[in-house]
């Protein structure tokens, strides 16, 4: 398999000019919102409101799947607790409770509670499906719609079926419209859809013959005929499009919606919780007071990146403002207790999925504690198992003196648990292929070969002139060309596995804050001529480039000491490249010294861009001391050079990965280290 070649080229500048590129445009993404309001003005003080609404068992008569959306309430729920929501002041509706008529009740108490300058959160865990428009303002005739409690799944359940039990875009932009104008224009309203919002297109399941092994909260087939379009429809579904469609007026809180995917997507589970809800959590506890909505987003973008590559994450409305008003809390992350009996033992509410493997270290705190702090640690302790939501701890000290609810658990060393690839391989792949493909299993401890598709992260399935390998959550092909033989197959699975180790290697250190960012440019004869207007670039809030856009890459120290630079990248199908600094020039971190409160564009080079097609990572390691991933990459883990920083250490065992499993080890949260993703799409050239 081939890595990616990015072209980095020596070049002079000339006199910058501003021009604007074409507009890249995708499918409309679902429930455009009417993004209209006001800047926020910190001088009006409110609370914080949320409601949260959860279906997840749907009546058997109603054709649709049940899904895991009961699961992702306690995790959102935790997570705004500790962003200050009070817990009577989060609303929580599920399952029956959840019709249409059921959500629009909840969102009129929502409002009736709402005062001026709130910040308000609303979140969706559901089925979401598309509709026939029912008033001409659609272009493909389809309205989004969350899918209520009671309502069927097509007309075969219910030919005479109203849509009285779908939830339009429409009228869920009215609704969270009329909370907007109550909340005022100091106010700051964020909404959240882990829901499928069409599915006019999935990926593959009629192809490869295989069912996906997570479930999708929506139907790959819209509930009616399209409608007609009439001629004053909107050209476009963009929230842009739709300033001053609702019929609320008056001074309203600015809005912000993430959504789970695009239209002409469907949004898959991981491991039974809705991927956008994990990767919310996740993402709200590494921000800080002051952090964007689009900072945020980036944070939502990278852990989907690892949990659904394949699937695009949407944002839409305001990115560019504080994140709740400027009212994040800022808070060393750390984790609740949910056990803790006389018999000693430990739970934990998190696990997998937010951090907590097997072999993490911890550190006991008093409730309340903002970092941690070793001098008023009350105990330690390991995490000994761990399952997606609950970890279990092994301490010695005697706790038994406390409650659950007096102690936090602070992580003083990260372990990223012995991680390893579930491979499913077809029966239908020939029985001498096959034979190969068995004989090179004892040379990658990290796949686990499983015998149902259902168990499996990955298949291998036999296609002409080689393989596929697919991606069981979601059945995409992560390979765009055939497999030759079983050499190939192991490589591709090899980088796979590099690239979701690497995705999952988040470090945070309170000292340092650095972030990463492209700068559009147009490069003619090996030189940069223009910039770009990057908002050419956004699509459903993803920066989005073709085959042959560049970039210079700006990196911007927010923290409070200097800060060393490598920039990792992770292409869609897992290969890891190291980007900076660059290997052909014998670079080295100390060229990327960034000080305290500095911007710094490389503009010596350009990165320009190739395919293969999907979500890339730029992921930004920042450290307190010089830390050496280039000769490592050259290396490609092979040399027995003692490290001096624990990242380096574990990027090693990351290249290691084929021939001694996927443990990477562990690194100390005071390792001074800190991690930055930044996720953007290739797409085929218009």
């Amino acid at each position: 398999m081939e890595q990616r070649v990015f072209t980095f080229q020596d070049i002079r500048v000339s006199k910058i000019k501003h021009a604007a590129m074409k507009k890249l445009r995708y499918l409309p993404v679902a429930l455009a919102l009417f993004f209209s309001g006001q800047a926020f003005m910190p001088e009006e003080e409110g609370g914080k409101r949320a409601l949260i609404v959860a279906v997840g068992n749907y009546p058997q008569a109603s054709g649709w799947e049940a899904i895991s959306s009961l699961n992702d309430v306690d995790p959102v729920k935790n997570a705004l607790i500790k962003q200050g929501f009070a817990e009577a002041d989060i609303l929580i509706i599920k399952d029956a409770q959840a019709t249409a008529a059921g959500i629009r009740k909840a969102m009129r108490d929502l409002r009736a509670r709402t005062r001026k300058g709130d910040v308000v959160y609303i979140h969706f865990s559901s089925h979401g499906q598309q509709i026939t428009d029912n008033n001409g303002d659609e272009p493909d005739g389809l309205d989004e719609a969350i899918v209520g409690y009671g309502a069927p799944v097509s007309e075969r359940i219910n030919p005479n079926y109203k849509f009285d039990n779908h939830l339009r875009d429409e009228d869920l932009g009215r609704l969270i419209d009329s909370v907007r104008l109550q909340a005022g224009d100091a106010g700051d309203v964020m909404v959240m859809l882990d829901a499928c919002h069409s599915g006019t297109g999935t990926r593959g399941g009629s192809i490869t013959g295989y069912q996906p092994r997570d479930k999708a909260r929506g139907n790959a087939r819209p509930f009616g005929k399209p409608g007609t379009a009439t001629a004053n429809s909107r050209g476009s579904e963009h929230g842009d499009a739709d300033v001053g469609q609702s019929e609320v007026k008056g001074a309203m809180a600015p809005v912000v919606v993430f959504s789970a995917a695009r239209a002409s997507e469907v949004n898959f589970e991981y491991q039974g919780n809705g991927s956008l809800s994990v990767a919310f959590v996740n993402a709200l506890s590494q921000m800080s007071p002051g952090d964007s909505y689009r900072t945020l987003f980036a944070k939502i973008q990278g852990n989907m990146a690892t949990m659904v590559p394949q699937q695009n994450p949407v944002a839409e409305g305001q990115l560019d403002r504080s994140v709740m008003g400027g009212k994040v809390i800022k808070q060393d992350r750390y984790y609740t207790l949910k056990r803790l009996s006389k018999s000693g033992i430990i739970e934990a509410e998190g696990g997998k999925l937010t951090g907590l493997h097997p072999g993490t270290k911890v550190s006991f705190m008093p409730a309340g504690s903002s970092r941690l702090d070793s001098a008023k640690a009350v105990a330690y302790g390991n995490i000994s198992s761990a399952s997606n939501s609950i970890a279990t701890i092994q301490t010695t000290a005697d706790l038994t003196a406390y409650t659950a609810g007096q102690l936090w658990i602070f992580v003083t060393e990260q372990s990223f648990g012995d991680q390893s690839i579930a491979v499913y391989f077809d029966p239908a792949i020939p029985s001498a292929a096959m034979a190969s493909l068995r004989q090179s299993l004892p040379y990658h401890k990290f796949i686990r070969s499983v015998e149902k598709s259902a168990d499996a992260e990955i298949a291998v399935r036999p296609i002409p002139n080689g393989f596929a390998l697919v991606l069981m959550n979601d059945l995409a092909q992560i390979n765009e060309d055939p497999l030759a033989g079983s050499a190939e197959v192991m490589e591709a699975l090899t980088s796979f596995m590099m690239g979701k180790i690497v995705k999952s290697m988040n470090f945070s250190d309170p000292n340092l804050d650095v972030v990463l960012d492209f700068i559009p440019v147009r490069v003619q004869n090996g030189e940069v001529v223009d910039t770009l207007n990057r908002k050419s670039y956004m699509v459903d809030g993803v920066f989005t480039v073709e085959p042959g856009d560049a970039v210079w890459l700006k990196i911007t120290n927010r923290g409070k000491v200097p800060a060393y630079i490598n920039v990792i990248d992770i292409q869609p199908n897992g290969i890891v490249n190291v980007i900076l600094p660059e290997i052909s020039n014998n670079e080295t971190s100390r060229d990327y010294r960034i000080m305290p409160g500095q911007e710094y564009i490389v503009k010596t080079k350009y990165v320009e861009f190739f395919p293969p097609f999907g979500n890339e990572i730029f992921k930004l390691f920042a450290t307190t001391v010089p830390v050496d991933f280039k000769s490592i990459g050259l290396s490609r883990g092979g040399d027995n050079t003692t490290y001096r920083h624990p990242m380096e250490n574990a990027f090693r065992n990351v290249f290691q990965v084929g021939s001694r499993g996927g443990n990477v080890g562990s690194v100390s949260t005071s390792a001074g280290g800190n991690t930055y993703s930044y996720t953007f799409r290739i797409a085929p050239s218009k």
